[in-house]
């Protein structure tokens, strides 16, 4: 099934390849994917970033997220997707996918390893979920005011991050629900713009004001938004002043 299919929302996204993965000659390792079920009761966004240490990252992250998009587009009952119990059984089918691929083989689960930040929108209910494991921002904008909705939380060293194929992934699961009337736009964000987006843990205003501003202006046309996130996404893996050297995925929800 294709990972971008009756979008209910407007969606602005783009993804590349990290400048020191291609200096590397390595895949990009995210997977990004976004879908409305078929009567438009919910639309889903997910982006999973595969760790740079594992050799199939890039598989576990695709995988993932097929299985994501699949599993919460196919559900009948709709109230079971808030449920924690919904997640952890989506991403079991995924890490299952990926036992049954490598029983023969060398590898190991944790080759396949990547994250997790997925939003829900429920347009009938007017709310959405931040379902999340590991690194990466789920950002709230609306007019002047910019809120991390969701970050990856309790981690004891630099450079630690969670990941769907640890053992204990249901422990870092986190699962949180918002209403759409508090935001007009949602951004969804791997760690690789982090320079760009976050300063002193918190989210960088001179970058998201003046791309709130321009968003909410109901003089600019969808074009001419597409075109200014292209550049400023065209920026951020070009300009080496920026220090955005990983893989980069970023998804632009219009509510």
């Amino acid at each position: 099934m294709g990972r971008y299919r009756g979008l209910k929302a407007k969606l602005y996204l783009n993804k590349a390849v990290g400048r020191s993965h291609l200096k590397n000659n390595e895949p990009c390792q995210d997977a990004v994917g976004a879908c409305s079920d078929i009567r438009g009761l919910l639309s889903v966004y997910f982006i999973s970033d595969g760790a740079g240490s594992a050799k199939k990252s890039h598989k576990g992250s695709s995988i993932l997220c097929d299985n994501i998009l699949n599993s919460v587009t196919a559900s009948v009952n709709k109230e079971e997707i808030k449920n924690k119990k919904f997640w952890v059984e989506a991403i079991n089918k995924a890490r299952d996918e990926i036992e049954s691929q490598i029983s023969a083989t060398e590898y190991s689960l944790r080759d396949f390893a990547s994250t997790l930040v997925a939003v829900v929108v429920f347009h009938q209910y007017k709310t959405f979920l931040c379902v999340h494991i590991g690194d990466g921002y789920i950002f709230g904008l609306l007019d002047n005011n910019t809120e991390i909705l969701s970050q990856q939380n309790n981690v004891e060293y630099a450079n630690q991050t969670f990941l769907f194929t640890d053992a204990n992934f249901e422990e870092n699961l986190n699962i949180n629900q918002f209403r759409t009337s508090n935001y007009k736009y949602l951004v969804i964000s791997s760690d690789g713009l982090e320079p760009i987006l976050i300063k002193h843990s918190q989210p960088f205003m001179p970058f998201f004001q003046p791309l709130t501003n321009f968003l909410v202006n109901q003089g600019n046309s969808r074009e001419k938004k597409i075109e200014a996130i292209d550049q400023i996404f065209f920026k951020a893996s070009k300009d080496e002043n920026l220090g955005c050297y990983d893989d980069l995925s970023l998804l632009v929800i219009e509510l």
